[in-house]
């Protein structure tokens, strides 16, 4: 589905507000006290999920269910083989924290060989936080649901997640592939090919926080990446997707940094009341030519409104989008309309091999902007 117009970029940086007016976090009551289980995958032995016996296999570990309060921990300088799929809720009082315990490097999650490494299902009031995912072919981190209720108070911080590769996208069209994936409405999970998947409309996000999660390298498309409604085989995507009903919402992305994808860098899709700020994305849109799933991206929103985006502009925080031979790709892009560019502080580039590129008929409130053509060439905004 075509979603802009060749040739049309819309691009924004910006300086931090005052203090206080967005919070970083999202603050609640103290949670109450659960049952803590461990997990060790280098243990000799399938235990009890205690810490002396330890669960050691993913497998074992999907089965159970969990409570409000309660936390799951996986063993520092381990590594877990398989894809891990938790579908567990907590409360806004007490929420489920998925982390790590011990020292040493971070546990990891190896999916190799499986579309996701990890995949929460229907999970509300959840935090994931402490674990390297690596090595799945479709999805690093996939949340999803597969019901009509929405998914609230999801918290994914301190995560690594990296080489998401061998999949395919393209037969799907499927923009929501790649890394960290919100994809809601997933009744029956797609195979990839075409008309795959069943899915509900009626589900959405609501209260997400990323935060300081590092994703790079993938063969898929997106980095950090919301689909905010459930649009595939909708025939009615084009009104189902401005739907403020059905939307996500509140949805923050901060703090995290995105190299290395094929498509778009951190994208917000089909929400309302999000924020992104303070994140780094570098070498996005690096699918050889041609692209297949329209033009990549390094930092955006689509059909998406009330978004706030902000940056503190400090050290080497910035946006990098590569170009190649005849694109005309974006670094940032708002769309479509009550974005808060706040504090505007506009400082574009463009490099090719022989000449610099000034910025052409900067206008309007959504600032639009066209720009030539350029070869071989970078996009720096910071």
């Amino acid at each position: 589905m075509a979603i802009r117009r060749p040739g049309t970029f819309i691009l924004f940086a910006v300086s931090a507000v005052l203090a206080g007016s967005f919070p970083l976090i999202f603050a609640g009551p103290a949670a109450a006290a659960g049952t803590v289980y461990y997990v060790n995958c280098a243990a000799a032995s399938n235990g009890d999920g205690s810490l002396a016996a330890p669960w050691n296999n993913l497998g074992t570990v999907n089965g159970q269910a969990f409570g409000p309060g309660d936390s799951l921990l996986f063993d520092r300088g381990t590594t877990c083989s398989g894809s891990f799929v938790f579908s567990s809720s907590g409360t806004s009082s007490s929420p489920i924290t998925i982390g790590a315990y011990g020292t040493g490097a971070l546990p990891a999650i190896d999916g190799t060989g499986q579309n996701r490494a990890v995949k929460l299902l229907d999970t509300s009031y959840v935090t994931m936080q402490d674990l390297e995912v690596e090595n799945s072919r479709v999805w690093g981190v996939l949340v999803t649901t597969d019901h009509d209720a929405p998914a609230v108070g999801i918290t994914l911080r301190d995560l690594v997640v990296h080489h998401v590769t061998g999949g395919d996208y393209t037969a799907m069209n499927a923009k929501w592939t790649g890394l960290v994936v919100f994809a809601p409405g997933m009744i029956v999970e797609p195979d990839m090919t075409k008309g795959s998947g069943t899915y509900t409309r009626k589900s959405y996000f609501d209260n997400v926080l990323v935060d300081n999660v590092t994703a790079s390298d993938t063969t898929m498309w997106g980095g950090i990446f919301v689909w905010g409604v459930q649009i595939d085989q909708d025939t009615r995507w084009r009104s189902d997707s401005q739907n403020q009903a059905i939307q996500s919402r509140n949805i923050t992305i901060q703090n995290s940094t995105v190299h290395d994808t094929y498509g778009d860098g951190i994208a917000i899709y089909m929400s309302h009341e999000g924020t992104i700020q303070n994140d780094v994305v570098y070498r996005s849109g690096m699918q050889p030519p041609p692209v297949t799933a329209g033009t990549p991206v390094g930092l955006w929103w689509w059909t998406s409104e009330n978004m706030v985006g902000q940056f503190t502009g400090r050290g080497r925080r910035r946006i990098r989008h590569r170009l190649r031979v005849g694109q005309q790709h974006d670094a940032v892009q708002l769309r479509p309309r009550q974005q808060h560019l706040l504090h505007q502080r506009i400082r574009v580039r463009w490099h090719d091999d022989e000449q610099h590129h000034p910025l052409q008929h900067l206008r309007g409130r959504r600032y639009s902007a066209h720009l030539p053509q350029v070869r071989h060439g970078h996009h720096y905004a910071r």
